[in-house]
């Protein structure tokens, strides 16, 4: 895996632990760290493929309530889909992922 994609990668894991759009850190229960590495590599995907963030939010949350059974709240998919607009923009660019969060 290249070092670019590394820090991509890194990113939108990132912006998915800072977002927390499950909400499994509510209340300062700890989880662990991994939890939301699948959808994050989905999200990837689709960014890379041109989808926006928003788009890329609405379809997380509507997987992880069908596949988690959890209700997210519009908030929360908000929150996330500005979380990877940074990502997506410097994705767009063929921007390192050194520059997607300064």
């Amino acid at each position: 895996m290249r070092q670019e994609h590394k820090q991509i990668r890194e990113a939108v894991r990132r912006a998915f632990l800072e977002s927390d759009v499950a909400g499994l850190g509510t209340g300062g229960d700890w989880f662990p760290e991994d939890e939301y590495d699948a959808e994050a590599d989905r999200a990837l995907s689709l960014l890379a493929g041109g989808v926006s963030p928003e788009e890329v939010a609405a379809w997380t949350v509507g997987t992880m309530a069908r596949d988690w059974g959890v209700d997210i709240s519009p908030a929360r998919k908000q929150k996330l889909g500005a979380a990877l607009a940074p990502i997506a923009g410097a994705l767009s660019k063929g921007s390192s992922g050194a520059k997607v969060r300064e």
